[in-house]
């Protein structure tokens, strides 16, 4: 992804790219989330699971050849040679830094719904599995939205206020799952309201990144981004979810989802903008 995204940002114009890096963001919650269990899914009932998953790797196959023959090398105004020097005072960039924090935060509030939502609905609220698929179907969905809807309005207003003003919606999903308990259509816009918890993402990750350092250099914060909230926010946030829901209740997880959210908003007001930016 952080390869693609570099591609994106070097054939974007100023007033376009986050419109178009969040739209390439998006394209992976939905085609993860939303069409490829309506593939898989048939396929593995059909045949077996793993005809399903060597199903899976055909498009890819695909999608080589067509990048290997149409894929035009992208190139960067200010494409000059790199040094370790340089690459350290990169990611000692205040933007960078408090970027890599937010990823962290945001992949905590993050899996505290995609990892426990699914057994809260199940074990706590004891939803049918059916209405389960709907509603995981619709996050998805949601994500997708969000993803090119929230950098397209830092197109407009700047980088840092979308950034802060939707790092503090965040804090609303996991409230949502933890106090509410409504049918299934308020839920079902609830959480497309508030999957602007997922939809931020790009923001941090990509766009900010990219638009902080020279652009030689997009691919590698970009890169270090998700790494960094991955292997931290995606190894710690199951523990501390998991810990907290055998202590107390499937609900604890959410809490400490709103907790990461809070802070990942307090980390935001410390970005500095970068629309607009020569880099």
């Amino acid at each position: 992804m952080p390869l693609i995204l570099a591609i994106v940002l070097a054939v974007s114009t100023e007033s376009r790219r986050g419109f178009n890096m969040g739209l390439i963001k998006g394209a992976g919650p939905l085609m993860s989330s939303v069409f490829a269990p309506m593939i898989l899914i048939p396929i593995a009932i059909a045949y077996d699971w793993k005809i399903g998953f060597y199903t899976l790797a055909i498009p890819g196959f695909i999608l080589a050849i067509i990048l290997w023959f149409v894929l035009n090398e992208p190139h960067f105004e200010d494409e000059e040679k790199t040094s370790i020097a340089e690459l350290k005072k990169v990611f000692l960039n205040r933007n960078i830094i408090l970027c890599l924090l937010i990823s962290i935060f945001f992949m905590v509030n993050l899996i505290a719904f995609v990892g426990f939502a699914p057994l809260y609905w199940a074990n706590f609220r004891e939803i049918p599995q059916s209405t389960i698929s709907i509603l995981l179907t619709t996050f998805g969905i949601g994500s997708f939205i969000w993803f090119f809807v929230i950098p397209s309005i830092s197109d407009r207003i700047g980088r840092k206020p979308t950034l802060i003003i939707f790092a503090l919606a965040s804090i609303g999903l996991p409230i949502f799952m933890a106090t509410t308990n409504l049918p299934l259509i308020p839920t079902i816009i609830g959480i497309l309201i508030l999957t602007c918890a997922a939809g931020y993402m790009p923001m941090f990750d990509a766009i900010i990144p990219s638009e902080s350092v020279p652009h030689r250099y997009a691919a590698t914060v970009m890169a270090g981004t998700v790494l960094t909230g991955e292997v931290i926010g995606g190894t710690l946030g199951p523990i501390i979810c998991g810990i907290m829901a055998d202590k107390y209740d499937l609900r604890a997880p959410f809490v400490v989802g709103a907790i990461a959210a809070f802070i990942a908003f307090l980390l935001a007001l410390g970005i500095r903008e970068t629309k607009g930016r020569s880099n």
